[in-house]
C-alpha cells in the first residue's frame, strides 16, 4: 500500500471531496446498485402494472428515487446535472432495450415519465436543500453571540 492509498493522504482512495464528487467510496456502490436495480426491473418479463402502480407512477418513482440518493451524494451542480443526464440516458437506453426483449415494449411515453420523475425529484430535493439552508441561517442569527457579517449567516 503506497502513501496515496491511505485514508490520511489527500489522494486516498475514497477521499471525501468538497467539490461535488462522491463523498465516500461506498457511495460508488450505491450508484452502481441503483443502476443495476433499474436495469433488472426494466428488463425482467413483468410489466410495471404488476407492481400495482400505473406506468407514470412506476417510472416516476423508479427514476426519481435514485435522484434523491444521488443528490445527497453529489453536492456540486455539475455533478448533479451529469448524474441526472446519465440517469435519463440509462432510462432511454433501457426503453430501446425493452423493444428487443420480446416480452417488454419500450415507449417514448415511458421516457417522458422517467423525465418527470427525475425533474420532480431534483426540484423537490433542491427546494428542501434551500429551505434547510434558510432555516440554518435564521437559527445562526438567533444564536447568542452571533455578530452580523461574521460569516455564520
Amino acid at each position: 500500500m503506497n502513501q496515496t492509498d491511505t485514508p490520511d493522504h489527500p489522494g486516498a482512495v475514497g477521499e471525501i471531496s468538497r467539490r461535488g464528487r462522491l463523498r465516500t467510496l461506498p457511495a460508488a456502490l450505491v450508484v452502481g446498485g441503483c443502476a443495476a436495480v433499474l436495469v433488472v426491473l426494466s428488463l425482467i418479463p413483468v410489466p410495471s402494472a404488476a407492481y400495482g402502480l400505473g406506468s407514470l407512477k412506476a417510472h416516476a418513482i423508479a427514476y426519481g428515487a435514485p435522484v434523491i440518493v444521488f443528490f445527497a451524494l453529489f453536492s456540486g451542480a455539475l455533478a448533479r446535472v451529469a448524474v441526472s443526464l446519465g440517469l435519463w440516458l440509462l432510462g432511454a437506453a433501457l426503453e430501446v432495450a425493452q423493444s428487443f426483449t420480446g416480452w417488454r415494449s419500450g415507449s417514448l411515453e415511458d421516457v417522458a415519465y422517467n423525465t418527470l420523475g427525475i425533474a420532480a425529484a431534483a426540484i423537490a430535493y433542491l427546494g428542501i436543500e434551500q429551505a434547510v439552508r434558510f432555516v440554518r441561517r435564521l437559527v445562526s442569527r438567533a444564536t447568542p453571540g452571533h455578530r452580523p457579517g461574521d460569516g455564520a449567516g
